[in-house]
């Protein structure tokens, strides 16, 4: 599930934190383990006349029946062919590929949920184990649908070749990925992908839907109702994103909010203090240490390698963890360690070297869509970005890939606030250092029919923790935002902190 091309990396950071998990065992079960490494990821009225319409649409999509790994029930699955170019219908098609899991209980008597995965970069039916499971109760009833973005999944998927170094510049690495592309990056957009989930919609015969996004899938979520309003009937919106402000315009300030936190929570608890009583100023000391001496790290894994690191790199390996509570505990052990001169646990965790290939993000999707939607508009705004100790692992890596990558265009009025009245649920997380509160505040105050949740001890995703799947199970039901009462978010505790080679004390 990982890569060594530095966009692999950077999508690990943003999707993946499944490196720790190869030397802590204590989370090791497949689900769990794709829950935490997909971090980075709505039905209504059961029996009203307009449901039954939806249910009894002619389905001019062929499906056929389809087995997911791990999941119990008969899925159905089937493929369309869509312009790569939606202004030329009769150029070159492409295969979209769609997944429809059926109710876990029961007959389809309630809308479709329409789930979009994360990233950008996300195939959703790779997910279908998962969210098959996580979202159960919401399932009563209802089918859920999972597209696999343009450039995903079994979608024409747009991976681009690994890198034997992982830090190779980002230039380099574009150019090698549009070497033998068989795509054009201008038409792997979100407004591609918005286009393809109408006409998906349309030939499945669903008349209205629900849509549930993940992280990127939020941003996609409130663009398709944005085009599409009266197909909408309710909207769950879970770490979000919306486009009008460029995701990692913040990014560095926000990782280290968190970082912070992080460190601030462990002096806190008494067992984590006592195990690291000098955790701030040994951090310190290993930061000014690395970036006055770089440290040679000998990589074994696959052919090896040699990485340097200095302070900015020590920094941007804690970007995984920091995702999730489960991984974000074992940071102060980490730091620990490294000023001890043992650097095994931060390269666990960072996962640098290891030489498998993803199969979890599309490295050219993700660019096609950053370079079109998220460079031109962070230039601007260049100069509003905060000054941090903690590295962007992002914008100067884009910045050199863009300047080689095929820029599709966007919609002019792609990044203006998304202003519709559907039913919407926004979660956030307050341990997220991507896709804060904030930006979840940022958006909800244009959709004036929503509610924002926030659960405080969650990191990136809050879907899955706690009693969320409830509150979105009866919101799908319900689409009533005021009668959605959030306060068991508050119910869920920050895992222990790992404080030895065995993990938190037992």
């Amino acid at each position: 599930m990982t890569s060594n091309s530095v966009f692999n990396f950077l999508n690990h950071i943003v999707c993946q934190i499944d490196g720790g998990f190869i030397t802590l065992k204590n989370l090791s079960t497949p689900i769990i383990k794709k829950f935490i490494a997909y971090m980075v990821i709505g039905v209504t009225l059961c029996t009203s006349p307009m449901v039954m319409a939806a249910q009894s649409g002619e389905n001019r999509l062929p499906l056929e029946p389809c087995h997911i790994v791990a999941v119990e029930e008969l899925a159905e699955c089937g493929t369309i062919k869509l312009p790569e170019n939606h202004n030329d219908p009769d150029g070159k098609k492409i295969d979209i590929h769609v997944t429809v899991l059926p109710p876990s209980g029961g007959q389809p008597t309630k809308e479709p949920l329409y789930f979009l995965a994360g990233g950008p970069g996300q195939g959703a039916s790779e997910l279908g184990d998962l969210y098959s499971l996580i979202l159960r109760t919401s399932r009563q009833g209802r089918k859920l649908v999972l597209i696999d973005q343009r450039g995903t999944g079994k979608s024409h998927p747009f991976h681009c070749p690994q890198s034997q170094n992982p830090l190779e510049s980002g230039d380099i690495v574009a150019a090698a990925c549009l070497k033998d592309a068989k795509h054009d990056p201008r038409f792997y957009t979100s407004d591609a992908f918005i286009k393809d989930i109408e006409t998906i919609r349309a030939e499945l015969g669903h008349e209205k839907i629900s849509i549930m996004g993940i992280s990127y899938g939020t941003r996609a979520g409130l663009l398709y109702a944005k085009a599409h309003a009266d197909r909408v009937s309710a909207l769950v919106l879970d770490s979000v994103a919306p486009p009008h402000i460029p995701a990692y315009l913040n990014d560095a300030l926000y990782a280290e909010n968190i970082l912070n936190k992080t460190i601030d929570k462990c002096i806190e608890t008494e067992e984590c203090r006592s195990a690291f009583p000098t955790l701030k100023s040994d951090f310190a000391a290993l930061l000014t240490n690395l970036k006055a001496s770089p440290l040679d790290l000998r990589v074994l894994e696959g052919d090896g390698f040699t990485l340097t690191v200095d302070d900015t790199l020590f920094l941007t390996g804690f970007r995984g963890p920091l995702y999730a509570p489960p991984t974000a505990r074992i940071i102060p052990f980490i730091i620990h360690e490294a000023h001890k001169g043992n650097f095994e646990p931060w390269l666990a965790i960072t996962d640098f070297g290891n030489q498998e290939t993803s199969g979890g993000i599309a490295t050219g999707l993700f660019l096609s869509v950053q370079c079109a939607e998220e460079i031109p508009p962070l230039k601007q705004q260049e100069q509003n970005i905060a000054e941090t100790k903690f590295p962007s692992a992002y914008i100067s890596t884009l910045r050199d890939a863009c300047s080689v990558w095929p820029t599709g265009e966007v919609p002019s009025d792609f990044n203006a606030p998304v202003k519709v009245t559907t039913p919407t649920l926004l979660l956030s997380g307050g341990l997220d250092p991507i896709t804060p509160p904030a930006l979840g505040e940022a958006a909800a105050q244009y959709l004036p029919n929503s509610i924002h949740l926030v659960a405080d001890n969650v990191g990136h995703s809050v879907t899955g923790n706690g009693c969320s799947e409830r509150l979105i199970s009866e919101f799908l039901d319900h689409k009533d935002p005021a009668r959605i009462e959030g306060e068991c978010l508050n119910e869920i505790s920050r895992p222990a902190f790992v404080i030895g080679r065995f993990g938190p004390n037992p």
